[in-house]
């Protein structure tokens, strides 16, 4: 594989180090359960909030640096460890995943340099969201009256781009927005039924996948 890219710098283009391998820990669901005397079981109210929550996971790229010396070695090791160090609250774009990203920040870097000082095993470690995340928008425009919208990923915030003054409601929720706004509606998996009242409107997610 080729790499990774954070804040339009990328690991074997802009750095010249190719990524030897890649691994992405499997999202692992939380929990909130209650054992209960006289009562066969448990209580889960693991998805109390109507839907499941994931933990964070931990993306991890490894590279095997080579060198003709020991300085040449110690300067891609600076280079890598200064590029990833003050990753914070970043978009990561995986080669392995393409049209999408992770979202997070750096965790750790371990090395294994050879006794020589010429090569060196180096992985560098992310912890990050357990979605990742679409590069694009997906877009739907919606019209007054009852409208169905498909989300195929999981749970989305919606951004509403609307055609003068219009409200959006989709079950108890409701909200009224005369300019493009980042909505405190959310998108659930599978087919949505939104209500519009006012007037047109685009709504934007952009889809989010574990």
């Amino acid at each position: 594989m080729s790499g990774f890219e954070i804040d339009g710098v990328h690991t074997r283009r802009d750095l010249g180090l190719c990524c030897a391998s890649r691994s992405i820990s499997p999202p692992v669901k939380k929990t909130a359960v209650k054992s209960v005397p006289y009562m066969d079981g448990q209580l889960d109210f693991s998805q109390l909030g109507g839907r499941a929550y994931f933990e964070a996971r931990t993306l991890s790229f490894a590279f095997d640096l080579m060198a003709d010396t020991p300085q040449d070695l110690e300067r891609q090791v600076t280079g890598l460890r200064e590029f990833c160090a003050f990753a914070f609250d970043a978009d990561i774009y995986d080669d392995d995943a393409p049209y999408f990203h992770y979202h997070g920040s750096f965790s750790e870097m371990e090395e294994s340099p050879d006794e020589y000082g010429l090569s060196s095993e180096v992985t560098v470690s992310f912890v990050v969201d357990p979605y990742k995340v679409s590069n694009d928008w997906c877009e739907q425009p919606v019209n007054a009256g009852v409208n169905t919208v498909r989300n195929d990923g999981a749970w989305a915030r919606l951004t509403v781009v609307p055609s003068g003054t219009v409200t959006i409601q989709t079950g108890s929720l409701n909200q009224t927005f005369s300019g493009e706004t980042v909505s405190d509606i959310p998108l659930e998996h599978g087919d949505n039924r939104i209500t519009v009242t006012g007037g047109s409107a685009v709504l934007k997610w952009r889809e989010r996948r574990l």
